[in-house]
């Protein structure tokens, strides 16, 4: 089996990886260990694959404490490492310090409640470009010290589902691209807040409990093409924090907000205001009416509209006379007669 590249083992009853169990399978680059009882790995257990494996998967175990050094020969060639849903509660300084060459590290549905604020936890992932944190137990952001290995490498940061996290610090990623706070309770986002995150395209927020943004809220985000808003308690949309991202916008999710009408805002924010979205998406809300001077008027590039389950009963035609690239109206389950 020295040709082997490509092994899985998923879904057996797997309990432990002893130091010989991976013997001549010296060309092996994928191990796919998920969904086994996997409680205990000795240190030198991929002392025969150290040198191939490039993806490694032992999510969905019971590895609840990650042994001290469990790389203790170093796997340099490595770039993803699952280890999600294994009931980890800490991460030790030298987890991670065999593996310094990893790209991917996905820790999702853990009970992590914190990380090192020395940034000690994430030691030696200076390559790291994708964190996935979902579904664990933080009660607050991990402050930007824990990041340090990793601060200028990430480009993906994904930390939804922390149920007790109801702030969002000052963030400093000068690569991120993709950044997921979606599914907490985050109530307010503060100025400046992801100013020191320019490259950022994607923000989630949806499914918070986020009432208002600051005029500056997203300042800073001069490359924001997605933006998701759906499901917080805004009862206007928040027209001072999306006009720092106005000329960059490409996106704008905004379902599930409450909102009762889209104003006249257009001698605020100027005629393109949002001029380059070509997606919106205004569903679930309570809208009765869109002002035919609204930001619609801008909208000459937009491609998609959703405006399902308003409480339109027409549909709003001044407001829509300058969509001219519009592919696709969805107007379901609105209280229209005609």
């Amino acid at each position: 089996m020295r040709s082997l590249e490509f092994l899985s083992l998923q879904n057996n009853l797997i309990t432990g990886l002893d130091e010989d169990i991976f013997t001549e399978l010296e060309n092996l680059k994928v191990l796919n260990l998920r969904n086994n009882r996997i409680s205990f790995v000795a240190s030198r257990s991929f002392r025969h694959v150290n040198k191939t494996l490039e993806d490694l998967d032992l999510s969905k175990n019971e590895w609840h404490m990650l042994d001290e050094d469990p790389f203790l020969e170093p796997m340099h060639n490595l770039r993803e490492l699952k280890l999600s849903e294994n009931g980890i509660k800490t991460l030790r300084g030298e987890s991670f310090s065999g593996v310094t060459g990893l790209k991917i590290l996905s820790l999702e549905s853990n009970v992590i409640n914190s990380l090192e604020t020395d940034g000690y936890a994430l030691h030696g992932l200076t390559s790291l470009e994708e964190l996935y944190l979902g579904s664990n137990f933080f009660s607050a952001m991990p402050s930007q010290g824990a990041f340090q290995a990793c601060q200028d490498s990430l480009t993906i940061l994904s930390m939804p589902g922390q149920i007790r996290l109801n702030e969002l610090p000052k963030l400093s990623f000068p690569n991120l691209k993709i950044l997921n706070m979606s599914h907490c309770s985050l109530t307010l986002i503060e100025n400046n807040t992801l100013s020191d995150c320019p490259n950022l395209e994607t923000l989630d927020l949806s499914d918070n409990k986020i009432q208002r943004m600051q005029s500056k809220s997203l300042s800073g985000l001069v490359a924001l093409k997605y933006l998701y808003l759906s499901l917080n308690f805004f009862a206007y949309l928040p027209y001072s924090a999306l006009a720092e991202v106005s000329r960059s916008l490409q996106s704008l999710h905004a379902d599930y907000l409450g909102l009762s009408e889209v104003g006249n805002f257009s001698t605020l924010f100027g005629d393109g205001f949002l001029g380059n979205l070509t997606y919106l998406s205004l569903g679930y809300n309570g809208i009765t009416n869109i002002d035919q001077n609204s930001f619609f008027n801008n909208l000459k590039k937009l491609q998609i509209l959703k405006l399902s389950y308003t409480q339109l009963r027409d549909v709003p035609k001044q407001a829509m006379m300058n969509l001219s690239s519009l592919e696709e109206f969805v107007f379901d389950e609105n209280p229209i007669t005609q």
